[in-house]
């Protein structure tokens, strides 16, 4: 790994994340861009080791989409040849190492004199309806950190609900980002004791959700000594 691609990536311990846009529904198939940076502005790709795509199908099966890499994000597709929900999520994880030389990769016993050593687990999650659908239906929940949607898409001037699950219980106090990309607004909300956030949907265009936990408890000795989990959901309006 170049110099530069890793500087890149340590950014995500300052505030970058993955996410998952631009859907498209062709002839039996998805196709969906996952990219790398912040505010949905890339900055790098990561290696395809960072990189574990997995599908979930309307019929409750799973299966891995391919990921083929181009200049500035990943190109997943996969066939769709039933009506429904497909929830296309993406995981990256890594642990990173601060020290007098900079940012570093790896196992926190690896490197000397380190000053902060953090396990990162990204989530970038898209659902695609295909064909006739009612409403979100029954609901993934696959990773650690969850963002469960109330529907498929997003209505302008009306208020969207989001609930944020942590080891399938709701998340309760935590911050959420909610991220108009057409006017590059970020709105910053809390939780409440259900893990449930409303948020106010007032530009046309595409979103992001996005939550950030810490969790000092998950920790492994010599190795890093806090997991930070990130998850991103992108809906649209419609």
């Amino acid at each position: 790994m170049n110099s530069e691609l890793l500087e890149q990536l340590s950014r995500m311990v300052q505030g970058h994340e993955i996410w998952l846009e631009n859907p498209t529904v062709k002839e039996g198939e998805i196709t969906v861009e996952l990219s790398y940076g912040h505010n949905m502005v890339t900055d790098g790709v990561p290696p395809e080791h960072m990189v574990n795509p997995v599908v979930y199908s309307p019929n409750g099966s799973r299966f891995k989409p391919q990921a083929l890499k181009g200049e500035d994000c990943y190109i997943i597709h996969f066939p769709a040849h039933i009506e429904g929900n497909y929830t296309l999520l993406v995981d990256s994880s890594a642990v990173w190492n601060k020290n007098p030389e900079g940012w570093a990769m790896g196992p926190k016993f690896k490197f000397k004199d380190v000053t902060y050593s953090g396990s990162y687990h990204q989530m970038a999650k898209k659902i695609v309806p295909v064909g006739k659908v009612n409403g979100l239906g029954v609901a993934v929940v696959h990773g650690i950190l969850e963002l469960i949607p109330e529907d498929t898409s997003l209505v302008l001037d009306k208020t969207f609900m989001v609930q944020v699950l942590y080891e399938g219980r709701p998340l309760a106090n935590e911050s959420f980002k909610a991220y108009s990309k057409r006017n590059k607004k970020e709105n910053m909300l809390t939780t409440d004791a259900n893990g449930k956030v409303q948020v106010p949907i007032d530009h046309e265009g595409e979103w992001m959700f996005l939550v950030r936990h810490r969790d000092e408890t998950k920790k492994v000795d010599e190795e890093y000594d806090e997991t930070v989990f990130v998850t991103t959901l992108v809906m649209e309006t419609r």
